[in-house]
């Protein structure tokens, strides 16, 4: 998908080798903080292997942040194995 700009964030600085698209960016950040977008800035947000790790407190506050970015009619797919 050329025509897509993919955004990574991540808490690690460290990231894979391999040659990644052109239209990939890297950000170092955690949704534990204020992550750093405007509202209403992505179509689909796909998080993974982090549910598990939330607690009844911090949960509610960090999905919040993820529907925060997200743009109205858009697809939040969260992923646990």
């Amino acid at each position: 998908y050329p025509l897509i700009s993919i955004i990574e964030t991540d808490i690690s600085q460290q990231q894979p080798k391999p040659i990644k698209p052109n239209n990939f960016t890297f950000i170092k950040a955690t949704v534990l903080k204020r992550i750093p977008f405007n509202c209403n800035t992505f179509d689909y947000i796909f998080q993974h292997h982090l549910f598990g790790a939330y607690t009844n407190r911090i949960g509610p506050q960090t999905l919040n942040a993820l529907v925060r970015v997200l743009k109205p009619g858009g697809l939040i797919e969260v992923y646990q194995l």
